[in-house]
């Protein structure tokens, strides 16, 4: 963490567990809901731990291990590749994770070279508005937690459109507000809680 990152952190953190106890007195229910109302996102290391449970959780609460199986699959916007080892742990034929952070994609190699899988996902980065694949490359596009960063949809939307095969799917998942990084404006401001400040 860097150390614009860790005074923001300290900062937020006890803005949002102000903000949190007050809304607490208001809607007790849910607290996992309520903006610091989880634990693991006031420290980056069990917010990392945290964050690809919650990804696998939205694959596996919302799509079937049958949508993947025996597919090629995109994992677009992979990030550090949590996703596309657990596609391949479903049974992809083949995943290639592509993202617009080197650092994330250099992490997803590490983890790839290591990873005891017969059928190790593939990882690039990617530029925001042209896939480096031929046309009706993939079977299934998985996007979690990606469309609301992209700020210029539509050049993407036509890439999917063409490196997606005939009767192929595109599976979308998002709704990380309730988070360090909920802004969604990292190429702007990458400082966590951000929109807690302004």
């Amino acid at each position: 963490m860097s150390l614009s990152e860790a005074i923001c952190y300290h900062i937020n953190k006890h803005l949002v567990t102000r903000r949190d106890n007050h809304l607490r007195l208001l809607n007790s229910r849910n607290k996992e809901t309520i903006a610091g109302g989880n634990p693991a996102i006031l420290d980056t290391a069990r917010y990392a731990d945290w964050r690809t449970s919650e990804l696998l959780s939205q694959y596996d609460d919302h799509f079937s291990a049958d949508s993947l199986c025996g597919k090629r699959v995109l994992d677009f916007g992979c990030g550090e590749g949590a996703l596309s080892f657990h596609a391949c742990h479903l049974g992809a034929a083949s995943v290639h994770g592509v993202d617009v952070i080197q650092k994330n994609i250099d992490k997803a190699q590490t983890l790839a070279a290591h990873a005891n899988l017969s059928n190790k996902p593939l990882f690039s980065t990617s530029s925001t508005d042209r896939l480096a694949y031929p046309d009706n490359s993939f079977d299934v596009i998985l996007c979690f937690d990606v469309v609301e960063h992209i700020m210029n949809p539509s050049p993407i939307w036509r890439e999917w459109q063409r490196v997606l095969a005939p009767g192929g799917h595109i599976l979308i998942w998002w709704q990380p507000y309730y988070h360090p990084y909920g802004h969604h404006l990292m190429s702007y401001i990458p400082l966590p809680w951000a929109h807690v400040l302004f």
